[in-house]
């Protein structure tokens, strides 16, 4: 896990086809190319296996509490593509983020890349809004994405006109 006041993002990430760049790291849906370093995939496919001690078999649909200890509260950033397009999904991965946040996950950055039908539930779980900046995918998909942020981005781009009133800015 991560220590001291090393910054650690966790990718509670699901395969698909998103290429993102977030800093100074880059993932790709491959499950082989990762440059970075401080991050863990938290990941219920082997395949992510390839990360290496990075990679943390994770279910979303088990309690925080059976992740790692050493893991809890070492994470700077939760950055998730949740698997389904549901409220449950959602507040399955607020649980986790609550477990893996250094501070709380109010004041934590997280970015979730999920379908725009989540972006009420999104709103109220994770007080997180959509950016104005798509994620692509090689393959169509049938839903539209969207990526969500709880605090505002340069990088995503600011949030959607309707969305920002209520939400201060984040330094």
């Amino acid at each position: 896990g991560g220590g001291g006041d090393q910054r650690q993002p966790a990718w509670p990430w699901f395969p698909g086809t998103y290429r993102l760049r977030v800093d100074a790291f880059c993932v790709s849906h491959s499950a082989q190319r990762v440059s970075a370093r401080g991050f863990h995939a938290f990941e219920f496919d082997n395949r992510f296996a390839s990360f290496g001690a990075q990679f943390v078999h994770f279910d979303l649909f088990q309690e925080p509490d059976t992740l790692p200890q050493d893991l809890a509260q070492q994470f700077d950033c939760i950055v998730a593509d949740p698997p389904y397009l549901n409220r449950h999904c959602q507040e399955q991965l607020h649980k986790h983020a609550a477990f893996l946040s250094r501070t709380t996950v109010d004041s934590t950055p997280i970015i979730l890349l999920t379908g725009l039908v989540l972006a009420s539930d999104i709103r109220e779980i994770f007080k997180a809004r959509l950016n104005v900046w798509r994620p692509t995918h090689d393959d169509p998909l049938h839903n539209p994405f969207g990526c969500f942020t709880n605090y505002q981005s340069e990088r995503f781009g600011h949030w959607e006109p309707d969305t920002a009133a209520d939400v201060p800015e984040k330094v």
